[in-house]
């Protein structure tokens, strides 16, 4: 039970992960304008490495990140306020504008999140063809992950009225952990076309 290699000890470690992640995710979010980097650096981290010490990993992630990561904040700042006015708008009772504004609201929340994960896999590209990129990634993998954010913001509201204020300790890492795991597929297509133009690029020079 208690081996390195048993399901119990590989989910206690799981489980430590998530809360250490999750914890350096907060701390880092508090000067504000840091929220973009540590978020790129919870999923460098979730993706990069299954180790139990996750802290140099995230720390080194979020060192290197933390300036390329403000224009994707202030992008991020831009689509909360639409994503608050659209909420605010009077489409009246029909189910179908309600339905329709719900996957608006869904793709908007993905499309950011998107952001930071290609950002993350192709590090090499320009902001704005990171923009360009993530939208048509966000809109080959909607189909399956079209409801996911509002699915996990309404679990955080149960969870946080019955389990109380222990949800904070797994309130963004495994949320991140889940949707990282819906898109892995996609994941693996983009990381195999970045080593084979990494490769065409040094065959060519």
């Amino acid at each position: 039970m208690f081996s390195m290699t048993s399901k119990f000890y590989q989910f206690c470690v799981a489980i430590y992960r998530l809360i250490c992640l999750n914890a350096l995710f907060l701390v880092c979010c508090l000067p504000i304008v840091t929220i973009g980097a540590s978020f790129s650096a919870l999923i460098d981290t979730l993706m990069a490495t299954d180790d139990v010490n996750v802290w140099r990993p995230f720390l080194q992630s979020f060192r290197q990140k933390f300036r390329r990561s403000l224009p994707l904040m202030g992008f991020n700042m831009a689509s909360f306020l639409f994503v608050s006015s659209l909420q605010m708008t009077n489409i009246g009772s029909s189910t179908f504008l309600h339905l329709i504004k719900l996957l608006f609201i869904s793709f908007i929340i993905s499309y950011n999140l998107n952001i930071y994960l290609i950002d993350v896999l192709l590090m090499k590209q320009k902001v704005m063809e990171v923009f360009r990129l993530a939208f048509i990634f966000t809109l080959g993998t909607f189909f399956k992950t079209c409801f996911l954010p509002l699915l996990v913001l309404g679990l955080a509201y149960l969870s946080l009225s019955v389990a109380g204020y222990g949800t904070f300790f797994f309130v963004i890492s495994l949320p991140t952990m889940m949707y990282l795991r819906f898109v892995k597929k996609d994941i693996i297509i983009i990381e195999k076309n970045e080593e084979l133009v990494e490769q065409v690029a040094s065959e060519g020079v």
